[in-house]
């Protein structure tokens, strides 16, 4: 049943995305005054988008990765689609603002051609984020970070938690004001070393879970200790006391052996 809400949501902001634009192309098809190649211009890009929110809304997002013996599943998130929104939503006023200088006013096209093109780059903005959201998925298991992402193709990144050296919280004025941001793990340097998992709604318990999975002082201690053999080169003061008591120790037992054999001759000749 989830599935199926979750599909139908999908679908229903993808025919909200290009139902405007198959709108202003119909009308401008049945309205002489309305320049045509706008009109052309308009039903494609609508088509265009209702074709490929229609695909990317039914492959879904990327799946969960198939888990090893015992491993356990903690954390699964997908990218919040405020950010996407938020540009389509800017982009209103841009449209408004063409649209009545092109219908209520007798300027030049190139008035009304100039917010059209402000507006549509940030409704694009907007709704290539929306689709690339829409097909990632952050996962973190007892064992590993994952970082999947899949459309024409399926790019995976996974870092195992027991190397993890690093974990950051990223928050911008704008994500602290809506409650999201991006929680960064980092094995080492490089971009192959890090996983940013981004624009998810209430980083913290995220990133306190990765905290908790991280190796103890002692572990770490232990991994150094193994890596680096010299420092085990240096013996502490109770290895040394400890050697000289075993040198000590067999001229002890001769003494011993020594004195008991004295003891027993004196003892025969008695």
């Amino acid at each position: 049943m989830s599935v199926i809400l979750r599909l139908a949501s999908r679908l229903i902001v993808t025919i909200v995305i290009a139902f405007p634009f198959l709108l202003a192309g119909g009308y401008g098809l049945v309205e002489p005054d309305f320049p045509e190649l706008v009109a052309i211009v308009c039903l494609l890009l609508g088509a265009g988008l209702m074709c490929l929110g229609f695909y990317m809304g039914l492959t879904g997002v990327a799946p969960t990765p198939t888990m090893v013996n015992d491993e356990r599943l903690i954390i699964l998130r997908h990218p919040t689609m405020r950010p996407a929104y938020a540009r389509m939503i800017s982009s209103i006023p841009f449209f408004l603002a063409a649209g009545y200088l092109l219908q209520f006013t007798q300027q030049p096209y190139i008035f009304p051609f100039v917010p059209f093109v402000i507006g549509m780059y940030f409704f694009l903005k907007g709704v290539m984020k929306y689709l690339r959201n829409l097909h990632i998925t952050y996962t973190v298991t007892d064992r590993r970070v994952m970082q999947l992402y899949k459309f024409l193709w399926l790019s995976t990144k996974e870092i195992p938690v027991a190397r993890i050296v690093s974990i950051s919280e990223a928050r911008s004025f704008f994500e602290i004001l809506t409650g999201r941001g991006s929680v960064v793990v980092a094995t080492g340097i490089g971009a192959q070393q890090v996983i940013r998992i981004e624009e998810i709604n209430d980083p913290t318990p995220v990133a306190s879970a990765l905290r908790e999975m991280m190796p103890s002082t002692l572990n770490d201690l232990n991994i150094l200790e193994f890596a680096r053999p010299d420092l085990n080169q240096s013996p502490s003061i109770n290895d040394v006391l400890r050697d000289r008591e075993a040198e000590k120790r067999p001229k002890q037992i001769k003494k011993i052996e020594a004195l008991s054999s004295s003891i027993e001759l004196e003892s025969a000749s008695i």
